[in-house]
């Protein structure tokens, strides 16, 4: 975030925020307000699309594929701690299509872990029709073949 070797203003102004508002949920600051994230959910206004974001830290390993369709409840990534001592298992909203998703096994919370866009009925139906054909080609489908080209 930012340039490097420059002291950005804005970019520090928002770090002491963000510091001042955790030392006040912890009453540190009492009278001080606490500034909730806004990075948990992030989604369109008629809620057709939403970016999922890690609630903790830790590795992730994507678990949805090869396509990149997903229904409701489906697990898409697993994030665990170190020593995998601690696992939290992150599923689909929705009924959904997965339209980029992380690539670094590593997440802080409020990290990205995907974009998922809503499916009507007809759309869901005739992606899982292509799929059973072989004419949906999503590029988990065919290993790294796709970036071979």
């Amino acid at each position: 975030m930012g340039r490097a070797h420059r002291f950005q203003s804005v970019f520090i102004e928002k770090a002491l925020e963000g510091v001042e508002s955790v030392l006040a949920e912890y009453e540190f600051l009492p009278g001080e307000p606490v500034h909730w994230p806004g990075w948990y959910e992030t989604t369109a206004a008629d809620s057709t699309k939403r970016w999922l974001r890690a609630d903790k830290g830790g590795l992730v390993e994507m678990e949805w594929g090869p396509y990149p369709l997903v229904h409701e409840g489906d697990a898409i990534c697993t994030i665990t701690d170190h020593f995998k001592t601690e696992e939290r298992i992150v599923t689909a909203p929705f009924d959904g299509l997965i339209v980029g998703a992380l690539e670094n096994p590593v997440a802080a919370p409020g990290h990205p872990l995907c974009h998922l866009l809503r499916l009507d009925r007809e759309t869901l139906t005739e992606i899982e029709r292509e799929i059973r054909r072989g004419e949906f080609d999503g590029y988990r489908a065919h290993g790294d073949v796709w970036a071979d080209g």
